[in-house]
């Protein structure tokens, strides 16, 4: 029996102490994904790491463990690929791409920019402190983001033979494109299966998705509840 390592809900990156962007993801499938592992007895540890506000997963024997922006959910899997023999990683979260590198305003930057300074030297040397809680009286703030790190590129090489299964998601495209995308991503981060969805296509628990395989080879599903069992039954042949 192995360890099975299942991520959802959403990320949050911090404005400041009180304020963050948040993507929309409720954590359905996610939550799904980690009762049907459970219910498969094929497990000895299920692990469920999810977003502030994510669904949870029926069963109380499952490991639950909340994170907050992509850095604390990166810490939390490789410390878990380190403390743990991973068996399969389902990383279904929808993990932030981009974070708050730091807030001025309008005013500020101009001021900055009279100084024959970069538009992003303006922008860091005339920035707030956000480590508390920023006014809400300043007029037209500015946010500078960076790059989050990618979680999925990795998790093969902390996880070493874990099976892998990432997800991608597109809003309104073809098949073909949509799966040649998702075929990008697996072969780029080494993935054993990618979950490929297009957001037009999910209506609640409705939910049309490719899960996909090195080979092209695919399998189609229309529920949430049918991709959870899809990608357990996948995962757990193997075992």
């Amino acid at each position: 029996m192995g360890i099975i390592i299942v991520t959802g809900g959403g990320t949050t990156e911090k404005i400041d102490e009180v304020r963050g962007i948040s993507n929309f993801a409720s954590g359905r499938l996610g939550s799904l994904i980690a009762q049907e592992a459970y219910e498969s007895k094929h497990y000895s540890k299920v692990y469920y790491v999810y977003g502030k506000g994510a669904l949870l997963p029926e069963n109380k024997e499952i490991n639950l463990i909340e994170c907050s922006d992509t850095q604390s959910v990166l810490d939390t899997l490789s410390d878990l690929c380190e403390k743990e023999e991973v068996s399969a990683i389902v990383h279904s979260m929808a993990v932030s791409d981009y974070r708050i590198k730091c807030v001025s305003d309008l005013d500020r930057i101009n001021n900055e920019l009279a100084n024959n300074k970069s538009l992003e030297e303006a922008i860091i040397s005339s920035s707030y402190d956000n480590s508390t809680k920023l006014s809400s009286n300043i007029d037209n703030p500015v946010l500078l983001m960076e790059k989050t790190p990618k979680i999925i590129s990795f998790l093969k090489e902390k996880a070493g033979n874990a099976k892998l299964v990432g997800f991608k998601l597109l809003q309104n495209v073809s098949e073909k494109e949509l799966l040649t995308t998702a075929y990008n991503l697996l072969v780029k981060n080494n993935c054993d299966y990618v979950l490929a969805n297009d957001g037009a296509k999910i209506k609640g628990d409705e939910h049309h998705a490719y899960l996909l395989n090195k080979n092209k080879e695919y399998r189609r599903y229309k529920s949430k509840q049918e991709i959870a069992k899809g990608i357990i039954k996948v995962l757990t042949e193997e075992l």
